[in-house]
């Protein structure tokens, strides 16, 4: 392939004189040089194909972050849910009743000979049955209660080992029912023997 590129020119020139009459024919040719390298036209469609790959590029970085970002907010966003949600369960809280002191045994010594000590240990009350004193106390706590109500004038009670037997008469079976509402309230009572009788005026 020619590395020049040749262009030819003739100049046909016709001398007409009263004299003389001549024809001059002049051929010049001129080469120049063939361009090298990519032409204008191909580094322009290159530099445009160069920024879309390039932009191409950028948009998908930067849409995967995008979606990286937005999957660790919703992330978060579902844990603090969660975590919400979770609530903690109420306290329980379970009362025992008081242990009853027991009673110290009571030591009887005989008068100082050969033989040992006699230890006479007294049974302690029964799990679940009151003293004669706590009946006591009971039932005054019960009777105060029933004195304070309305009607209750001709009601009587008698506390035995925490089971209270109510007796006497009330005006209506409302005031049957409130007295043995007021028994079981005091505290110690563990069962109401209901046995008053409606009488109406």
């Amino acid at each position: 392939m020619n590395t020049n590129e040749g262009r030819e020119q003739k100049t046909h020139v016709v001398v007409d004189t009263p004299t003389e009459h001549r024809e001059v024919l002049t051929e010049r040719t001129e080469t120049t040089p063939e361009r090298s390298g990519p032409s204008t036209g191909t580094i322009a469609l290159f530099a445009i194909v160069a920024i879309t790959v390039i932009g191409i590029v950028i948009y998908m970085v930067s849409n995967r972050n995008a979606e990286r970002a937005a999957d660790r907010n919703a992330n978060l966003t579902a844990a603090t849910i969660n975590s919400n949600q979770q609530v903690q369960p109420p306290t329980t809280i379970i009362q025992q009743p008081a242990a009853q002191p027991q009673q110290a045994p009571v030591i009887i010594q005989q008068a100082p000979a050969q033989q040992p000590p006699v230890i006479i240990q007294q049974a302690a009350p029964a799990p679940g049955r009151d003293s004669a004193a706590t009946d006591a106390t009971m039932q005054a706590a019960a009777m105060q209660k029933l004195s304070e109500s309305d009607g209750m004038a001709l009601v009587k009670i008698k506390v035995s080992g925490g089971t209270a037997t109510l007796s006497g008469s009330a005006t209506s079976a409302t005031l049957k029912s409130q007295a043995e509402q007021v028994v079981r309230a005091v505290r110690g009572v563990t069962a109401v023997d209901n046995q008053i009788t409606v009488s109406r005026l």
